[in-house]
This record gives C-alpha cells, structure tokens and sequence, in this order.
C-alpha cells in the first residue's frame, strides 16, 4: 500500500498585496501629440483625475485609467489610449509587453517611490510618431 500526501498552498488572508502601496486617486497629465520626420506635429493636453486599481484575480496586474473615455488605440490584442492594465513589479516598474505583438510600439513606464508615475507610450510610423505622455501625482493619503 502506498500513501501519497499533498500540500495544498494558500494565501494567507493577512498578507498584504505589494501592489496596494501603488494604488489609490491620482491627478494625471497626459499629453496626446504627433511628430512628422521634419519635426511639424501638434499636441494638446488633458488633466483627469482618477484611480489605480489591483486587477481582481491577478497577482501582479494594475488598471490605471488616465483619460476619459474609451481606448481607441488596439494593436494585436493590446488596448490603449484612455487606460491600461501593465503588471507592476514590486520595485514600481511597469512591464506592458505591447512591442511583442506591435514591433513599432514602445512603453516606458514606472512609479517615482508611491506617490508619482511616469509613462510614455510611443507608436512609430513610416512618416512619424504618435505618442502619449503620461504623469500621475498621488492626491489622497494612505
């Protein structure tokens, strides 16, 4: 007779998520623009405040939601434009894997300690760049 035993692993429900120091309500700044190759372009800037969220059922997801409005830039199954749901490592880097599927695309983005965040969002063309620069400041206390 042999008897085999296993261990189940369980989250204790006193642990505190790593993710929860970088949510909470945030003023962002985002400005949208665009760039030709003989440096014309056009820009504008919207200020919208808002709130990162823990995405449910994730151990490292966040949903940071920095304009109003719907996404309306989607490149492969990536969503962007108005929010986006990157992971968050521990140390406040953001990892938003979108140049796997869109090659021309490049994200940028981080946490300044807690209470700041830092992302750009570059889309590269044959003529030129669109591109979206993000900043949130913490505007609630923990």
């Amino acid at each position: 007779m042999v008897i085999v035993s296993f261990a189940q692993c369980k989250k204790e429900d006193n642990v505190i998520d790593y993710r929860e120091v970088f949510c909470g309500n945030f003023l962002f700044k985002t400005i949208t623009g665009w760039e030709t190759i003989d440096n014309t372009g056009n820009s504008y800037t919207t200020e919208f405040y808002s709130t990162i969220t823990m995405v449910e059922n994730t151990d490292s997801l966040i949903l940071i939601k920095y304009k109003s409005g719907e996404n309306t830039l989607h490149c492969g199954t990536y969503n962007y434009g108005s929010s986006i749901g990157p992971i968050v490592k521990p140390d406040g880097k953001l990892v938003f894997d979108i140049n796997t599927e869109c090659p021309h695309t490049i994200f940028i983005g981080f946490f300044v300690g807690t209470d700041s965040i830092e992302i750009e969002i570059k889309e590269y063309s044959l003529g030129g760049i669109d591109y979206q620069k993000i900043s949130g400041v913490r505007k609630n206390t923990r």
